[in-house]
């Protein structure tokens, strides 16, 4: 996609309205793509239609608001959505990464993103609204495409606080030096937060201090820091890293909140939230 600087974007998760302007079959510049597989052109328009106005790039993402949300793939096979993708990567419409996170663990992301012919596509559709991706967003803003792991960590981890109530922005516009990776707004009592999700550390001085240079900037920001790193270990270093700044420290890890949607922060001192809370004014900090 064409490099540049990437509109300010509300914090919302798709509604999918799409708009009575958008054409129901293939535009004719289009139509070509689907000339020997026309059976699956309503599942690859919504899917198309959905990478564009979310602007999610986590494939985990967008496979479970279209099961959940759309009748075009409700009751479907897991096989349909092993193919969707691929499918629309082979005509040059998305293109797809799955990075390994932790191979440990065996934690990793599957992510998706429009092509330029894929927006090319979505906007001959007719679609009006069209979000730059997440992906596109964390290469312009953080040079994501050469840190490919922080950026399917970035990715990953705004899904899994968008299943706990919060509305996402990936890279969001902030005056001065300080440059999070993640705004979240609680979508019931409003809080806000900024979050650094934070990759394995390499080690080495020179890192420690860019760390804590980080949590000075997070702490005068916001008064307080909010990390997430990749598993239980690695948010636990973290976390003590950041407390040589402020004991004010919130911290989520990966790992916890794909296999406990109960969980999203954990406070340090043997506390943890629940996913009903209302961010750091109603919790607090330990």
């Amino acid at each position: 996609m064409t490099d540049h600087v990437p509109p300010t974007l509300p914090c919302s998760n798709p509604a999918l309205n799409l708009p009575p302007t958008l054409r129901t079959r293939p535009a004719p510049s289009f139509a070509h793509l689907w000339r020997r597989a026309g059976k699956s052109w309503p599942r690859d328009l919504a899917a198309l239609s959905l990478l564009g106005t979310s602007g999610w790039s986590s494939r985990l993402a967008l496979n479970s608001w279209l099961v959940a949300h759309h009748p075009r793939f409700a009751g479907i096979d897991t096989s349909v959505l092993k193919r969707l993708w691929p499918r629309l990567a082979a005509r040059g419409l998305v293109a797809t990464q799955t990075v390994v996170i932790d191979r440990r663990h065996h934690l990793s992301a599957a992510l998706v993103w429009l092509s330029d012919l894929g927006y090319g596509f979505l906007r001959e559709q007719g679609l009006p609204c069209i979000t730059l991706s997440e992906w596109d967003r964390l290469r312009i803003a953080h040079d994501g495409e050469s840190q490919p792991v922080h950026t399917a960590m970035v990715i990953l981890a705004a899904h899994y606080f968008r299943q706990r109530g919060y509305m996402t922005e990936v890279c969001p516009p902030v005056a001065g030096a300080f440059a999070p990776d993640l705004l979240l707004v609680h979508a019931a009592s409003g809080a806000r937060l900024y979050v650094e999700v934070e990759a394995p550390a390499q080690g080495g001085k020179a890192q420690q201090a860019q760390l804590r240079a980080k949590w000075e900037l997070m702490a005068a920001a916001q008064g307080f820091v909010a990390l997430c790193a990749a598993t239980p270990r690695q948010c636990q270093q973290r976390r003590q890293s950041a407390r040589q700044v402020t004991e004010r420290v919130l911290a989520a890890d990966l790992l916890t909140l794909a296999q406990r949607p109960d969980i999203i922060w954990s406070l340090g001192d043997g506390r943890r939230p629940g996913a009903g809370g209302g961010g750091i004014r109603s919790r607090g900090v330990g």
